[in-house]
């Protein structure tokens, strides 16, 4: 079926209906504004075309629809906005073509964020192995978290208990920056949880030498820090240092989860010998080293905000991890 006027849309259910279900369904025209007189459809039960329509702005007359069991083609619609109307939409089933691409949004110039593509939870089919979800050439797209939870690669391509799975390819690339990698999309997303996916290692790239590692506790609603840095002023050069250097430095500390961020009791501990049991002198009374305030914004992004009174120092660390494989694991834990 073709709908290539505004006449057409508006004039579907008196032409065609009662309708709720047509089999494919293609919309491509230069006067097509709305898709008001399509409020009606719940299932495009083979593909859905919406491209080359210039002043169309919203999809809104779609937030019925729930499948589209096999492609959907959104392109070259030079005034869309957004993608809102397929707020209901929850799976995109694919076809057996080889070459077929599924999810296909590419070439729409006003379009900035992908929102209403939140529901959507499976793309593709079991032994496609296609490019299955093609996002590209979109040059107003920034915001990417509406699909976050589709592209987070938890379950992707594998049965498994989630039901998030992408059945195939991921192409992502030629947008605003945010919007041009799995990664790029997952590191926006906002951290509502400490979860164990942020077990990691983690660095300021303005410090390279110097680290933290990050281990989370859910169940007992702990975290520990062990940050890996050096002394305030270089040793004298020949200050002896059997292993290392002597101006190498740890610090740990823990604290308690409370939303996005710990606050943690530093502690120092000395006395210890190389691969020798020592007995190990500990700050007393706790925190009284100083305190971290660890707070993550992001799967990839946190601050090292810190207190420490003997030595008269206070600052704030920007740090992010030094690998990005758990950032999927991650955000997966967190929208769960």
């Amino acid at each position: 079926m073709v709908l290539q006027t505004q006449a057409d849309v508006d004039s579907f259910q008196e032409t065609y209906g009662p309708c709720d279900r047509v089999l494919s369904l293609y919309l491509e025209g230069t006067d097509i504004n709305n898709l008001d007189g399509l409020s009606a459809l719940t299932d495009v039960a083979s593909s859905l075309y919406i491209q080359n329509n210039p002043v169309l702005v919203d999809i809104d007359g779609l937030s019925a629809l729930i499948t589209v069991t096999r492609n959907l083609w959104i392109q070259n619609n030079a005034s869309l906005t957004s993608l809102d109307g397929f707020s209901a939409l929850t799976s995109v089933a694919g076809s057996e073509m080889a070459d077929q691409r599924f999810l296909h949004i590419e070439n729409n110039a006003a379009l900035t964020n992908l929102d209403g593509l939140s529901a959507l939870t499976s793309v593709g089919m079991p032994g496609t192995g296609s490019a299955v979800v093609v996002i590209s050439n979109n040059e107003a797209l920034s915001q990417c978290a509406g699909i976050s939870r589709l592209v987070d690669q938890w379950d992707d391509g594998e049965l498994g208990p989630g039901t998030r799975d992408v059945w195939g390819e991921i192409i992502i690339s030629d947008n605003l920056a945010g919007c041009n990698s799995i990664e790029e999309i997952l590191a926006d997303i906002d951290v509502s949880r400490i979860n164990a996916g942020l077990n990691d290692a983690w660095f300021n790239p303005d410090t390279n030498g110097q680290g933290f590692f990050i281990s989370v506790f859910p169940d007992l609603g702990l975290a520990s820090l062990a940050w890996f840095t050096y002394d305030t002023e270089l040793p004298a050069e020949g200050t002896p240092a059997n292993l290392g250097d002597a101006g190498h430095r740890w610090i740990t500390a823990l604290g308690p989860i409370a939303g996005n961020q710990i606050l943690m009791n530093i502690e120092m501990t000395s006395g210890g010998i190389f691969d020798t049991a020592t007995d190990i002198r500990r700050t007393d009374p706790p925190g009284s080293d100083g305190t971290i305030l660890l707070i993550f914004t992001s799967c990839n992004s946190a601050t090292v905000e810190y207190d420490i009174p003997s030595i008269n120092r206070q600052g704030i660390v920007p740090i992010q991890r030094v690998a990005g494989d758990n950032i999927a694991l991650c955000q997966a834990l967190n929208t769960n």
